[in-house]
């Protein structure tokens, strides 16, 4: 099949089907929930770069609509919203989707960049494309143009009865040092972002903070951004990324919290692998099935290819194991 054959949204979690139950019941009292300043729930994910950060985004909204590679592929803030609109759907229940850029600090729209419509399907070039222009907008030409845009936010706005009305928010990975052709001030400007972005109504923000299961929660510098911030603390979910790398008893030693440099947090700490199933035959997708996946089949896949790998490892006892809880304990 193709993109265009498969469907645009993808069934919800469970955690996203009872979300969407609760904002069935506020939808008739959407006009005074405005008037009273309700404002909707944010999740921002904190992590260094090349951390599982997009790719974790990815599969909380089981969307394909985040940027995952290998290096700083997000250079700019992008904000997914959903929202339940089943008005403005269509009869078969695929969800719109409208792509912009606002002003960081004040959030209003921005009239240099024309809102357009973008297919659930093939969202990540478009986005792509508009944060490379941003970034060459803000930085000009030279190595700075490899740089980051800090001034603008984009928005991609998703409207379907399926889904709860949450922002999900990425930002730039945070690096150690610049490569050959980034400015030299990119670690500074990569912590800013972050620092800027969680400080923004944080009353209404919960943060994933992503700690790769092969890496020392010490040299997270993510962790280092939220330890100077304990009032975020209560509503930080500690998500360990890649653990399929290590030996399962490191797994569990980082779930079980208390490493050195680890933030003991409230809500714990939930075991992800998030390996790629199409470029992973082996976690749960045929052989010679997995490269061809279009990107909404690609991202089920996935996701089961999770489950059954928890599973495999005996590691499918830990109360955190899959990235459903995530939301559970939003």
């Amino acid at each position: 099949g193709s993109d265009a054959q498969a469907p645009l949204l993808l069934p919800p979690t469970a955690s996203f089907a009872d979300l969407g139950q609760l904002f069935a019941v506020l939808d008739p009292l959407d006009d005074l929930l405005r008037d009273l300043n309700w404002r909707r729930p944010r999740i921002v994910v904190a992590g260094t770069e090349s951390s599982g950060k997009s790719t974790l985004l990815e599969r909380l909204c089981m969307m394909p609509l985040f940027d995952r590679g290998n290096g700083l592929c997000t250079r700019a803030v992008v904000e997914v919203r959903l929202r339940r609109a089943v008005a403005r759907s269509d009869p078969g229940g695929v969800a719109l989707s409208t792509l912009s850029v606002v002003h960081s600090a004040t959030g209003e729209p921005d009239a240099d960049y024309e809102a357009q419509s973008v297919a659930l399907g093939n969202a990540v070039p478009p986005v792509r494309a508009l944060q490379e222009r941003l970034v060459r907008a803000e930085n000009g030409p030279g190595p700075r143009a490899h740089g980051l845009c800090e001034s603008r936010t984009i928005v991609l706005e998703v409207r379907s009865p399926h889904v709860p009305n949450l922002d999900l928010v990425d930002t730039p990975g945070l690096v150690a040092a610049p490569g050959d052709d980034e400015p030299e001030d990119l670690p500074q400007r990569t912590r800013r972002l972050l620092e800027a972005t969680l400080d923004r109504d944080p009353e209404h923000t919960m943060v994933l903070l992503v700690q790769p299961c092969d890496a020392q929660p010490r040299n997270n510098a993510a962790m280092a951004v939220l330890r100077s911030r304990p009032h975020l603390h209560e509503r930080t979910v500690g998500v360990l990324t890649r653990a399929d790398e290590p030996r399962p008893q490191r797994v569990r030693e980082l779930a079980a919290g208390g490493q050195p440099g680890q933030l003991a947090l409230r809500q714990g700490y939930v075991a992800t692998m998030l390996r790629d199933a199409s470029a992973a035959p082996a976690a749960g997708v045929p052989d010679g099935v997995a490269g061809r996946l279009p990107e909404v089949q690609r991202v089920r896949a996935t996701a089961a290819a999770e489950a059954a790998w928890f599973g495999a490892e005996g590691l499918g006892d830990l109360p955190a194991a899959g990235c459903g809880e995530v939301l559970r304990r939003g």
